[in-house]
């Protein structure tokens, strides 16, 4: 595990990193794909998570299993695990894309919802940050019940205590 000091370093490395070229990562010409690679994989990788299975663990013992193409639907983005078991589920987006979109936020929920075993899923674009308690049927009504928190990229450091 990473300490407090090496993560927040590495964050405020990446929001600089968004910040110098926010107009470019807000595009519509930057891609899922993309952000994935560029931030969302080094945020975790800065929590000290394995994202790229540098520990060379066998599929089924694997801490993060990454869904290679964002063009399948059905599946979440990244499923982070201890032991095997998921905790959490991690769903992507563009940062050109809102994660207000009921779409969006009922896609990540249903994910977590229907293994009845995952109960925290987070919508992110790196630009924002959702964390929901998955627990709750999704209601397309009420997409943000169990919202427990929800932070903009420049929200990050003063709450890193909570990512």
């Amino acid at each position: 595990m990473q300490s407090i000091e090496t993560f927040r370093e590495k964050l405020q490395t990446l929001i600089s990193k968004f910040e110098k070229d926010k107009y470019h990562y807000l595009s519509k010409g930057y891609l899922e794909a993309q952000v994935r690679i560029d931030f969302i994989n080094p945020f975790f990788k800065a929590l000290g998570w394995d994202i790229e299975n540098k520990a060379h663990k066998p599929p089924h013992e694997r801490d993060v299993i990454v869904e290679l193409s964002p063009e399948t639907t059905g599946r979440p983005d990244y499923n982070f695990r201890i032991n095997g078991a998921t905790k959490f589920f991690v769903e992507a987006k563009a940062p050109s894309v809102s994660l207000d979109d009921i779409n969006h936020i009922l896609q990540a929920k249903s994910y977590a919802w229907s293994t009845k075993e995952v109960y925290f899923v987070i919508l992110t674009d790196f630009e924002e940050f959702g964390l929901y308690d998955a627990s709750l049927k999704p209601n397309p009504k009420f997409p943000n019940e169990g919202l427990i928190f929800d932070f903009k990229y420049t929200d990050y450091l003063n709450n890193i205590e909570k990512l």
